[in-house]
């Protein structure tokens, strides 16, 4: 009987299961907010600046194809 662990005896096998699964959770949890911290430490910039000559660049690559655009309007669509 006190092999099956069905006898009044000792400790109770279930609560030495369920310390053991728990202890395994939490440091599972533990883990996962390590890893998360170092994600976070360790991702891309959030703060994007493009400077003064890529906005330039930006802007005038725009209007070069708005300007087309109108053009080709124009060409194709005589008033």
């Amino acid at each position: 009987m006190q092999h099956m662990g069905t006898g009044p005896y000792g400790g109770n096998q279930t609560d030495v299961v369920r310390n053991r699964r728990k202890k395994r959770i939490d440091k599972r949890k533990q883990q996962q907010e390590e890893v998360k911290k170092t994600v976070i430490a360790k991702g891309p910039s959030t703060d994007i600046k493009l400077g003064r000559k890529n906005t330039y660049f930006v802007l005038g690559l725009i209007a070069f194809l708005v300007l087309l655009i109108v053009i080709t309007l124009i060409i194709r669509h005589p008033f």
